[in-house]
């Protein structure tokens, strides 16, 4: 049986990080500072690919309906996608 999941990942530069998962806010990370971010916004983007000890492997999971945003989306943003897929 295959489960479907809404994932949203959302990264400001205040610089927050917030994990959505099904409409709800899983995790948030916060920081002063720039260097110590969660996220490398000076790499590429890299989408079902884990690296772990320099062993890159891809992940078995099925990404459909990718969409990429040049804002931050809000919480009501996330729950108005939510309820549109």
């Amino acid at each position: 049986m295959k489960t479907w999941f809404h994932v949203v990942l959302t990264y400001s530069t205040a610089p927050e990080l917030a994990l959505f998962i099904n409409k709800n806010m899983r995790v948030i990370s916060r920081t002063t500072e720039p260097e110590s971010s969660p996220l490398n916004t000076t790499g590429q983007l890299v989408i079902g690919k884990i690296a772990l000890d320099k062993d890159e492997k891809f992940s078995s999971v099925m990404v459909d309906e990718l969409m990429l945003w040049n804002s931050v989306l809000e919480a009501n943003d996330v729950l108005w996608l939510y309820k549109m897929y």
